[in-house]
C-alpha cells in the first residue's frame, strides 16, 4: 500500500501544480499537497534511518542530547501536515496570507521541545493528535464561514473540502479507535482521498480553457 499511496500523492500533486498553471487560485492546494508529500517522504527516511536505530538502543523513553534533538525534528516534520492545511484553508476560504499557520506551526514545535512528548508513555501520539484537533476545528470554521457566505466555488474549494472531510474522518476514527489501531484505517482513508483528488483537479483540469495556438 505504500508505494500506491506515494504514487498517488505524486501524482495528485503533480495535477495541482498543472491545474494551477491554469488557474491561480488553485496554487494553495498545490503547496499544501507538495508539502505533505516532502514531509512524508522525509519522516519516512528519517525513521529507516534515525529513529529506528535509535529506539533499538535507547527504547521509548525519554531520550537526550542529539537523540532529542531528532525526536524534536521528527516531531516537527510530523506537524507540517496540520499546518500546511490550516495555511491552504486560511487562503482558500478567508483569502488571507497563511502566515498565522507558520506561528503556529513554530510556536507548536517549540512547545514539543519544551514538553519532550515521548512514545512510551503515548504521550508523543496524544499531543500530535492535539495538534491535529486544534488545526482542524480551525479549518472547519474556516470552510463554514465560507459556506454562509455562498461565495462561487472554484478547484481549491471543492479540493480542500475532500481534503477536510478525510481529516475529519480520520480522526474521528483516532478517537473512536485509538490512533494507534487505525493507522491502516487512516492509510485507507487518505489513499481514496487521494484518488478523489486526482479525478477532481482532473476534471477542472479538462474544463480548463485551452491557450491559445499561435497562429503559423
Amino acid at each position: 500500500m505504500s508505494f500506491v499511496f506515494i504514487a498517488c500523492f505524486v501524482m495528485a500533486t503533480a495535477l495541482a501544480w498543472i491545474l494551477s498553471a491554469k488557474r491561480s487560485e488553485h496554487r494553495p492546494v498545490a503547496v499544501l499537497l507538495s508539502m505533505g508529500l516532502v514531509s512524508e517522504l522525509v519522516d519516512r527516511a528519517m525513521d529507516v534511518t534515525v529513529l529506528a536505530p535509535l529506539r533499538a538502543q535507547l527504547g521509548v523513553s525519554q531520550w537526550s542530547g542529539w537523540a532529542y534533538a531528532a525526536a524534536v525534528a521528527d516531531n516537527a516534520i510530523m506537524l507540517v501536515w496540520p499546518a500546511a492545511l490550516l495555511g491552504a484553508a486560511i487562503r482558500v476560504f478567508a483569502d488571507r496570507k497563511p502566515w498565522p499557520a507558520a506561528c503556529a506551526w513554530a510556536g507548536t514545535t517549540a512547545l514539543f521541545a519544551v514538553a519532550h512528548p515521548f512514545a512510551g508513555n503515548g504521550s508523543q501520539i496524544q499531543a500530535l493528535l492535539a495538534a491535529r484537533v486544534f488545526a482542524l476545528v480551525t479549518v472547519m470554521g474556516l470552510l463554514i464561514s465560507w459556506y454562509r457566505r455562498r461565495k462561487p466555488t472554484n478547484s481549491a474549494h471543492t479540493t480542500m473540502t475532500m481534503i477536510v472531510l478525510t481529516e475529519v474522518l480520520s480522526l474521528f476514527g483516532a478517537w473512536r479507535m485509538g490512533p494507534e489501531s487505525t493507522w491502516l484505517i487512516a492509510q485507507a482513508l487518505y489513499l481514496t482521498m487521494l484518488g478523489i483528488v486526482i479525478l477532481v483537479q482532473g476534471r477542472f483540469l479538462w474544463d480548463s480553457p485551452q491557450s491559445p495556438q499561435p497562429s503559423a
